[in-house]
């Protein structure tokens, strides 16, 4: 893939504006599961984003209530406020997954 230049998962900007905000998250929060996988690394994002895409209500109308969601925790919550007010995160953007998590893997 680096020898032709191909990215790991399709872009979120071909899909950020014809999809729901729970669906969005769900769907970044996915890639960012499959990038910690493919190096290797265990991921708490694919249960959160399942859960996300399960929810009957806009995320965020309950992320700011302070309503528990399983699967997220105090570091995704943070990235989904990214992802609502940026329609992205830079945490799927950058070459190392690793690097780009830092800390809490």
């Amino acid at each position: 893939m680096k020898t032709y230049g191909i990215p790991k998962r399709i872009p979120s900007n071909l899909f950020s504006d014809i999809l729901t905000e729970n669906d969005l998250i769900s769907v970044i929060l996915d890639q960012m599961d499959y990038l910690l996988k493919m190096e290797g690394k265990k991921s708490p994002y694919a249960y959160a984003a399942y859960n996300i895409s399960q929810l009957k209500k806009p995320i965020s109308s309950m992320i700011n209530k302070h309503r528990p969601i399983p699967g997220v925790g105090r570091f995704t919550e943070k990235i989904i406020h990214e992802i609502l007010k940026k329609k992205t995160s830079s945490y799927c953007h950058h070459g190392s997954t690793e690097k780009a998590l830092g800390s809490i893997l």
